[in-house]
């Protein structure tokens, strides 16, 4: 009820016009039509999960090479444990997950993967080292002059290759990117 899911096929249709090649959704269900060419270069699959087996429509996602993984939505360990997976892998994993801010978002990342058995200080590394950024957004009913509207609120953090910001998700010192997610 965000746009979270429209957001993120938008930005995944965007990589698909702009530089091409192959991406594959694995969604629960798939939301939104993006099967097939997008722009001059680009291909996408869509996957149904199969009786919530994100593990298994990963597998099948890797025999296609993708660039691109759209993960529909991280509800748990699997989901995020694959996640974390696709991108050490390579690839540009896009995903989306319930969370109330930026650092709430990178915080339940790091819970549900190491939900997983996945060790924590591992979890950290991974996202320290690879996270792209984080978008958070909330559409919010607004008045004015009598007439009532939604407006659609963001905050965002993208590290980039600021080292400081990287060291504190890899410390487990989230709560302490504020100020970054304000600038």
């Amino acid at each position: 009820g965000q746009g979270k899911t429209t957001t993120a096929s938008s930005l995944l249709q965007e990589y698909l016009h702009i530089y091409g090649d192959v991406a594959v959704t694995i969604e629960d269900p798939v939301e939104l039509p993006m099967d097939g060419s997008i722009g001059r270069a680009g291909h996408c699959f869509q996957t149904q999960v199969e009786s919530g087996d994100f593990a298994k429509a990963m597998k099948q996602t890797m025999r296609r090479f993708p660039r691109y993984i759209f993960l529909g939505e991280v509800r748990g360990a699997d989901e995020a444990s694959q996640a974390l997976r696709a991108g050490v892998n390579g690839h540009l994993v896009i995903t989306t997950l319930h969370a109330g801010d930026v650092t709430e978002a990178i915080t339940a990342m790091m819970k549900y993967a190491s939900g997983s058995g996945e060790n924590m200080d591992l979890v950290r590394s991974i996202l320290g080292d690879g996270l792209a950024g984080v978008i958070h957004q909330e559409l919010k009913t607004v008045r004015f002059e009598g007439k009532s509207e939604r407006r659609l609120s963001l905050k965002w953090l993208f590290p980039g290759k600021q080292k400081g910001i990287r060291a504190l998700i890899r410390n487990g010192k989230v709560e302490q990117l504020s100020t970054a997610i304000e600038q």
